[in-house]
């Protein structure tokens, strides 16, 4: 079975007004053909998925060194553009900022942010120290997000300063502590950092048991509930999604390896 297809891909992502949805776009142009099931159909192997953190496999499978001039992410709202360099860049600062705070391997950081860049640096900046991502809704009251960082035992949150109220509210209530909460727009923030680079003294990662992110139910039959989900999880979902490499022969490679990249940190932090 052959599929040959081109699409483009806009994240959307709504906060308790209006007034501040914003949108973080991930374009996704990939036209080519591509064999479906193969595999199973010809009863070959299935490839063997990669043991790195999920992070390092999309530095690696994206070729962010070679594409490093290339737009990775574009926030909708805000214009701005990071391409897979600065976005390195970025990621790299952020995890060496969030260990200094005493996050590490085994640490639970609540994400309650729009999609804009700070929440894409911020989970990769958690997952690479060994940390677990619970992402939550915007629109959440504080109760809710209370809950969900009960759930989770959550050790730190980054949200922004829109939000203030309610994330204060839900940190007391859950016991993550007000000390540990971080704010986009403040100048102390882990997501926002830049230094010189250097080795970030990531831990070692078994991408088969570690655990990576963790995304809650939306609770429409009961209260919403936690999945936990390994490195290995995200990279297989990220593999069986993009498109085959033996068939891209009608879009140039960098075309191609930056468009598979650029749907990887989608589905990543959608």
């Amino acid at each position: 079975l052959e599929a040959r297809y081109m699409c483009t891909c806009t994240v959307v992502a709504r906060s308790a007004s209006p007034s501040h949805t914003r949108r973080i776009r991930m374009n996704m142009r990939i036209v080519g053909t591509r064999r479906l099931l193969s595999s199973v159909r010809s009863g070959s192997p299935l490839p063997q998925l990669p043991t790195t953190s999920f992070y390092s496999f999309l530095r690696a499978h994206g070729e962010f060194a070679k594409h490093a001039d290339l737009p990775a992410i574009t926030c909708a709202s805000s214009g701005r553009t990071l391409t897979y360099g600065e976005l390195d860049h970025r990621v790299g600062s952020a995890s060496r900022a969030l260990a200094r705070t005493g996050f590490a391997k085994g640490s639970v950081l609540s994400v309650h942010l729009p999609n804009c860049e700070q929440l894409v640096v911020a989970f990769f900046a958690a997952t690479e120290l060994g940390g677990v991502v619970t992402a939550s809704n915007p629109a959440y009251t504080a109760a809710e997000l209370a809950a969900q960082q009960s759930g989770a035992r959550a050790s730190a949150v980054i949200s922004s300063s829109s939000l203030r109220d309610v994330v204060i509210a839900a940190a007391a209530e859950s016991g993550v502590g007000v000390s540990n909460v971080s704010f986009i727009e403040d100048d102390a923030c882990f997501a926002t950092a830049l230094d010189e680079e250097g080795a970030a003294g990531a831990p070692t990662i078994d991408s088969a048991t570690d655990p990576c992110a963790m995304p809650f139910s939306s609770g429409t039959t009961g209260q919403p509930k936690g999945v936990v989900l390994s490195h290995r999880n995200l990279i297989a979902n990220v593999l069986q999604s993009i498109i085959d490499p033996d068939h891209r022969h009608d879009v140039d490679e960098a075309t191609a390896s930056s468009a598979s990249c650029r749907s990887s940190i989608s589905m990543a932090c959608a």
